[in-house]
């Protein structure tokens, strides 16, 4: 966990946060909505150790909706 934790402090956090830095320079007044969608996207897709889960998805989102079709016969 520790080598983990260390990779995400010293490689992806820098490297995610120049990332945004440079895509907010022309939408100055988009930062707190952009922020707004990466922590809805990162809540639900991925569990407080980093791995990939689908689990968490609100039913009011719907996301994966599964559409109901009549009797076949």
């Amino acid at each position: 966990m520790r080598i983990k934790s260390r990779y995400y402090r010293n490689v992806v956090f820098p490297h995610f946060k120049k990332d945004i830095e440079e895509a907010l320079i022309p939408f100055p007044d988009f930062r707190d909505e952009l922020f707004i969608k990466l922590y809805t996207f990162f809540k639900r897709y991925f569990s407080k150790s980093g791995s990939i889960y689908f689990d968490s998805t609100p039913v009011d989102q719907n996301i994966y909706e599964t559409i109901q079709y009549g009797a076949c016969y």
